[in-house]
């Protein structure tokens, strides 16, 4: 998960979206094993990551990581890819989606589909 999670996230966003990663901001939701994964190798490829996580730990975490860390309401309006890794409900709401600039791209790679209302 730590490594395999992240690498095959971004292989299918590319085959995709056909989109750059370097220079644009990548939304990781949660920074478990699958999300510290998924925002390394964003990094890797360029770009700006920002985590977002509700465990003040894992927030922690991310943070000493080098990442910026911020609630999911903030993150909304920067980012240009968004990537849901937390198996929680209700991660990406209608509020959400409102404020994201046009084009953003959403995508879970979590273990289900209840991340993204």
């Amino acid at each position: 998960n730590r490594y395999g999670t992240g690498q095959s996230t971004l292989d299918g966003l590319l085959r995709a979206t056909n989109r750059l990663f370097a220079g644009s901001t990548f939304v990781v939701a949660g920074y478990g094993y699958c999300g510290r994964g998924l925002a390394e190798r964003a990094r890797g490829m360029g770009a700006k990551v920002i985590v977002t996580e509700v465990a003040p730990l894992r927030a922690l975490e991310a943070t000493m990581d080098g990442h910026r860390v911020m609630p999911m309401a903030q993150a909304a309006a920067e980012g240009d890819f968004f990537v849901t890794v937390t198996g929680n409900k209700s991660v990406l709401r209608k509020e959400h989606f409102e404020v994201m600039k046009d084009g953003a791209v959403v995508a879970n790679s979590g273990h289900f589909n209840v991340e993204i209302d």
